[in-house]
């Protein structure tokens, strides 16, 4: 796993989850479930995910980001409940399928932009 990637993974995280907290997109139970997400899911896991497929095509590592998103997200609302969406919605999303696509999908962007942004620095 490259170092560089996985601290840009991390930052990006961090954006993320101070963004989402702000405008509160989701909220976590406990709280510092926040901190774990960034360092394991962001840092380790996308981290490594975007240092092994950069050698790959952008669509290729959009959709292995995405799929394991919607994964992650699927386990969550599913049966973890570690985080959750206030009002059962995410910005205008409703239902368990819509949040689970809307906010699972976007995670194929971090194995993209990880490794260009690793390289600008």
């Amino acid at each position: 796993m490259s170092a560089v990637i996985a601290l840009v993974c991390l930052a990006l995280g961090t954006v993320t989850e101070l963004t989402s907290h702000w405008l509160r997109l989701w909220v976590y139970r406990p709280p510092w479930l926040r901190v774990a997400s960034v360092v394991i899911t962001f840092g380790l896991v996308f981290g490594w995910v975007a240092s092994r497929m950069q050698a790959n095509t952008a669509l290729e590592q959009f959709g292995v980001g995405a799929g394991l998103g919607v994964a992650y997200e699927a386990v969550n609302l599913l049966w973890l409940h570690a985080w959750s969406f206030p009002g059962d919605r995410l910005l205008f999303l409703r239902g368990r399928v819509a949040m689970i696509l809307g906010a699972g999908i976007p995670w194929g962007i971090l194995p993209v932009v990880a490794p260009v942004v690793a390289k600008l620095v």
